[in-house]
């Protein structure tokens, strides 16, 4: 049986901590002005299916009319089968920009909810699903992705309406419609009378315990930055900076868990945080970023300037786009 809170309630909790009636009103208000800013989308959405399914069933029926004729009408029958294939490729496309408005960066204009703005408090536990600190699974016990919380229309996970949670997508266009529960946040151990915290430099305790991630999360924060900055000589002067502020944002959000999906979700902060910072140059793209979360960077292993003695052959190609 299921004990969990639903994550509606968290977030509740979250928004209003001394009054969980209060922090209702408020998330059902954020979900309700959330949702029209989605419907609007929705109505194009269905609109274009719909055309597309028009001109789809339009064109079998005319290329199938026209081929039959006696003599064929070819001219025609071409234009049926062009249109065709141009309806089929705007259905695929509307399928797959229903994802893009919701996590990439160039649709980011698309896919923002004007006028609805996530409190902090709430963005700190829809972050902390997306990146797995939190696990969160159905009433049976299935578990449920975490990049669906790394959508711009998380907020939408919590409604209470199956079919608004439906409008919500993971990365490869993974949804989900079953209400959701969320793991019980564990409480801070209590320390022994007269022993104070150690805290270091803010690192989020180590969840993540993927061997193939151990060069990048483990060890101290000390080690890592000897490593990173090993490394870093390797580099021309204009990536240095991009290049620290990607690895060390690395370690930070990987550091919180290796579920799958983390690496994902790590690669949209990575990206969003050099944007703010005007960082974004040549060589930062999505494909070499990955590269370097496993340890590669122009077919060289740079785990070595971080474990010596544990440097491996690569066996990744040169990458062009550094």
């Amino acid at each position: 049986m299921n004990t969990w809170p639903s994550i509606h309630r968290e977030a509740a909790l979250a928004l209003c901590p001394d009054d969980v009636a209060k922090g209702n009103k408020e998330l059902d208000a954020l979900i309700e002005s959330a949702a029209r800013c989605i419907a609007k989308r929705e109505a194009l959405l269905t609109g274009s299916y719909g055309l597309s399914g028009a001109a789809f069933l339009t064109s079998c029926a005319a290329y199938l009319i026209f081929t039959h004729q006696e003599p064929p009408w070819a001219l025609a029958s071409n234009l049926a089968l062009a249109t065709l294939a141009l309806s089929a490729t705007a259905a695929a496309l509307t399928w797959w920009g229903w994802t893009a408005i919701q996590h990439r960066r160039f649709a980011k204009r698309l896919g923002d909810l004007s006028g609805v703005t996530i409190p902090p408090p709430l963005q700190e536990l829809i972050d902390s699903f997306a990146s797995g600190v939190r696990e969160v699974r159905t009433a049976p016990g299935d578990k449920v992705f975490p990049g669906l919380f790394a959508s711009r229309w998380a907020i939408m996970l919590f409604s209470h309406d199956p079919r608004q949670r439906l409008w919500v997508r993971g990365p490869r266009g993974e949804k989900h419609e079953p209400q959701i529960y969320a793991q019980p946040k564990e409480p801070e151990p209590a320390l022994p009378a007269g022993v104070a915290p150690v805290l270091v430099e803010d690192e989020p305790p180590l969840r993540n315990f993927d061997p193939a991630m151990a060069w990048l999360v483990s060890g101290t924060l000390e080690q890592f930055t000897q490593g990173l900055n090993s490394f870093l000589d390797t580099l021309p002067p204009h990536q240095v900076n991009a290049y620290r502020a990607i690895l060390t944002i690395a370690r930070r959000e990987l550091r919180k868990g290796g579920q799958p999906g983390a690496q994902e979700v790590a690669i949209r902060i990575i990206l969003s945080e050099l944007a703010d910072q005007g960082l974004l140059i040549r060589g930062t793209s999505r494909t070499t970023i990955m590269k370097l979360l496993h340890g590669q960077h122009r077919g060289a292993d740079i785990r070595g300037h971080f474990r010596p003695g544990e440097r491996q052959q690569s066996a990744i190609g040169p990458d062009s786009s550094g």
